[in-house]
């Protein structure tokens, strides 16, 4: 396992900060490159007893494609101990929690690595609105789109 997938899972296990971002250690890190460790946590995080039970969008709106310069959607995966249909969550041990409205789907087949758009459109069963809690792992939430692939999209719990 590579050392960034190593320390993902260990700022994911122990819900600690991590003061720089992939992308902000001089080195070339884009989202091919995020793409490329998410299999590693994946497997980790399955290997551990968690599921994969769906994708996430991030960076829907066009408005922050220009903004950050990005060319397309991040994604990344959510796992059962993130999703839930109800429930409650503890208002402690967060380092600056958000809520955000969601628009939440259900896949009918497994998707392509990375998803294409157009693809996942074609594959949705069912849509939905939710509430999404995210939490950052990084300082004052200064991090570039693919620190966000890297960090489950910041997601803590998805409703």
């Amino acid at each position: 396992m590579s050392e960034l997938a190593r320390e993902f899972l260990a700022a994911r296990g122990t819900r600690r900060e991590i003061p720089v971002p992939p992308s902000g250690r001089g080195n070339r890190f884009d989202l091919d490159a995020a793409y490329a460790v998410e299999p590693e946590i994946a497997r980790a995080l399955v290997e551990s007893g968690r599921r994969i039970v769906g994708r996430k969008v991030g960076y829907a709106n066009k408005g922050m494609w220009r903004i950050l310069k990005l060319e397309t959607l991040a994604w990344a995966h959510m796992y059962d101990d993130t999703v839930r249909q109800t429930g409650e969550l503890a208002a402690s041990g967060f380092h600056s929690a958000k809520i955000e409205p969601e628009i939440v789907f259900k896949l009918k087949q497994p998707l392509t690595d990375p998803p294409d758009a157009a693809a996942a459109l074609e594959s949705v069963e069912w849509m939905a609105l939710g509430l999404e809690i995210i939490d950052c792992p990084f300082p004052d939430w200064k991090f570039a789109p693919v620190d966000f692939v890297r960090a489950w999209g910041c997601t803590l719990r998805l409703f």
